[in-house]
């Protein structure tokens, strides 16, 4: 990053507060008249864009000023000002500074008749700073700031500091309208390809605001939104055309492989099945259902139905050792995950109101004994018997650079945060676990992976959207399953854009300028550009991820091009081309360094993360039983994490880097989750947490790039240029 420009400290400019009497603690000393003259040319050539205080009343807060460091004694400082006036301040936080080094320091505040100053990062030491005014004199080269950056990222990267090297630096700085000279240095080290996009998205990598999750949240919701607006005027006709092309773009598959579990029993572990068949053997069930059991076709949704009914009538058999209260708290389980959109105190109440029509159980025999009194029909009941009517392969290489143990670890690792987060925020269920449990987790995974309704549209929404969509010609089948919030936002989508040519416009442009539709697009938006951690065990659905949204980008960035012009669509547009942008550039990068940014769909929230696989590609071919793998996650609730994973045959080592001590306490309660989980799939599975600091804090991509080329090689050939000087 660029050292910001060091103003003169002897500027009268507007709008500057100066610095009042407080400055009587600095203190002039004039140098003898018979320094040597050898003493002052190590200063370098005379600049005058370094700040010169001229007298005490002159410094202003914000101005960066560069001098020796004279004494320091915790946080008092001393500095000795390039005019060898003397200035004594604090210094704010703990710099890497010494007595003796020359560094440049940003005035902050003045306060209780101290200055504090602030270390400016990346600032030139006197050795470095003789090197480079040495390099432009001979360049010819005035000694500016902008000139001295140049000279400073060429010899960070261990690059030629000769005119020419200079000189094209500075072009290009000049050509791509960017005073980051470090990102130039390294981009040009590294022979990749420089122009404007690959530019600024390098630099936004080295700065750590690449974050392609970012851009998906904002995109996605941008869309839907800009179709909303123009369904609120306009002819209807011509936004029916230009809807039915944005759906199609939404909807494009290029595998029809990224479709999620198929929400059936089938997915119950062992034994499991057969659990299910026992606590509905006193229920009446049709052939149908029983068979749809015994095959494994019965969707988990219906399975939950059938349980919840079966409880309400008294006909469920019950687990030896289950109460009243546990039949209640399962019941409020059913109906959290079936109303996932609707708040706790709405199921709740409805889980109180269902209560009433369990029959008494004998607290000897659990049989089931009378009714109190009659209850009125439920309102749940009520609304069940209605429903009863190509280029991407670097993401490949990627992986196929890490072994099947680390992928194993790496998704072990994300289902096991999902689990740990998910104890922190969600009230641990009391009772026993049961198949009910299962069957609950099982359709909660389902439906966030595949955007059930009602994980994100209440009862309410739901019948809005059903009127909205009466006009057109949709299945009793699709609208039972709209009704219950088991139908996915893709099956509404698909319905609209195949119905669009034969619906009535009107309606087609009612239903664009409704919140509910444009929740329900933005929402399949945003999670068909995210990727679940299951997803992550198929080499084939993250290889066609990132070439599946790039295209999307491209024809989204060519739509709005060409129907729609005014600022609006000008900004849309410059954000598809800044996604396509990023997906591009992560193909390059992924060509020099084994990186992938990765925007995950977890169970509760989505999160970024970032991949990295620092064992080199020749050496892991050759031995493919070591991996070293970090994967950096940024997650809403437990912030940075770094997850670094060692495997060494079948010993794996996963350390967990976090900072603060709350999520540290969490993951090492849980820990033992994800050392079971890879225990039992073979492997011995040690775990460890740690508190970040300054040295193990959150990785950038800039610190992996560094690990990769800064060698000892070239290290030490640093040193030996700066010592040889000294």
């Amino acid at each position: 990053m660029d050292n910001p420009k060091i103003n003169s400290l002897n500027s009268n400019s507007v709008n500057r507060r100066p610095v009042s009497q407080q400055n009587q603690a600095m203190q002039q000393q004039r140098a003898s008249e018979n320094r040597s003259t050898s003493a002052a040319s190590a200063r370098g050539p005379a600049r005058t864009d370094f700040g010169v205080a001229h007298s005490p009343g002159r410094l202003t807060e914000g101005d960066i000023i560069r001098g020796e460091v004279s004494d320091l004694f915790n946080n008092d400082i001393t500095i000795t000002l390039e005019n060898n006036t003397i200035l004594k301040a604090k210094i704010v936080g703990n710099p890497m500074i010494s007595i003796g080094q020359t560094a440049a320091f940003r005035l902050g505040s003045v306060s209780g008749g101290n200055i504090f100053l602030e270390a400016v990062k990346n600032s030139f030491t006197e050795t470095e700073l003789t090197l480079i005014n040495k390099a432009l004199d001979e360049a010819g080269l005035p000694p500016t700031q902008h000139n001295q950056n140049a000279v400073k990222a060429l010899m960070d990267n261990m690059l030629p500091i000769n005119k020419e090297s200079i000189q094209h630096l500075m072009q290009q700085s000049y050509d791509y309208k960017t005073t980051d000279m470090n990102t130039l240095a390294v981009m040009n080290r590294l022979m990749m390809d420089i122009n404007s996009d690959t530019v600024s998205q390098f630099s936004s990598y080295m700065n750590g605001t690449h974050q392609l999750l970012g851009q998906i949240q904002e995109f996605s919701q941008s869309i839907p939104a800009l179709l909303n607006a123009l369904a609120g005027g306009g002819p209807s006709s011509t936004l029916s055309l230009f809807g039915e092309k944005l759906l199609s773009i939404a909807l494009y598959d290029n595998t029809n492989t990224l479709e999620g579990n198929n929400g059936t029993i089938s997915e119950l572990p062992p034994g499991q099945r057969q659990e299910l068949m026992e606590l509905l053997s006193g229920t009446p069930l049709s052939e149908d259902v029983i068979a749809q059991i015994k095959d494994g076709s019965l969707t988990i949704h219906d399975a939950l139905v059938i349980i919840r009914d079966a409880m309400l009538s008294g006909n469920l058999k019950l687990p030896d050792g289950m109460t009243q209260a546990d039949i209640t708290d399962k019941l409020f389980l059913i109906n959290q995950t079936l109303e996932q959109a609707a708040d706790e105190h709405t199921v709740m109440q409805q889980t109180e109101n269902s209560v009433k029509n369990i029959p008494v159980l004998d607290a000897e025999t659990m049989e089931p004994g009378k009714q109190d009194e009659k209850t009125p029909d439920n309102p749940e009941q009520q609304a069940q018997e209605a429903v009863k009517e190509g280029k991407s392969g670097f993401a490949n290489k990627l992986f196929q650079t890490i072994t099947e143990t680390a992928k194993n670890s790496i998704n072990s690792t994300l289902n096991f945060l999902q689990q740990a987060a998910n104890q922190g925020t969600k009230q641990a269920q009391q009772s026993s676990h049961t198949i009910i449990d299962t069957l609950a987790d099982l359709y909660s995974k389902a439906g966030r992976e595949n955007d059930y309704l009602g994980t994100f549209l209440t009862s309410g929404e739901r019948s809005e959207l059903l009127s909205k969509l009466s006009s057109l010609p949709i299945s009793r089948q699709l609208a039972a399953k709209i009704a219950s919030g088991e139908a996915t936002a893709k099956e509404v989508l698909t319905l609209v854009k195949n119905t669009i040519p034969s619906a009535d416009p009107a309606a087609v442009q009612e239903l664009f300028h409704s919140q509910v539709f444009e929740n329900i697009l933005g929402k399949f938006l945003q999670s068909s550009w995210t990727l679940t951690p299951d997803k992550l065990k198929k080499d084939s659905e993250v290889n066609s991820f990132y070439d599946k949204m790039s295209t999307q980008l491209k024809h989204f960035q060519g739509l709005i091009q060409t129907a729609l012009s005014g600022e609006d669509s000008d900004s849309m547009g410059r954000s598809a081309h800044d996604m396509e942008s990023n997906i591009e550039f992560m193909k390059t990068l992924s060509e020099t360094f084994s990186y992938m940014q990765m925007p995950l769909k977890l169970q509760n929230q989505d999160a970024h993360a970032d991949l990295y696989v620092y064992t080199q590609k020749e050496k892991l071919r050759r031995n493919p039983d070591n991996a070293h793998v970090l994967l950096h996650l940024t997650l809403e609730h437990l912030g940075d994490i770094d997850i670094y994973i060692d495997k060494n045959k079948n010993d794996v080592n996963t350390k967990f880097i976090l900072g603060d001590e709350p999520s540290i306490n969490l993951i090492k309660t849980n820990s033992d989750v994800l050392s079971n989980a890879l225990n039992q799939q073979g492997y011995a599975c040690h775990v460890n947490v740690a508190m970040a600091d300054a040295d193990t804090g959150a990785s950038t991509v800039n610190n992996f790039i560094d690990t990769k080329i800064n060698t000892s090689a070239t290290s030490d050939m640093k040193r030996f240029s700066f010592d040889i000087r000294a």
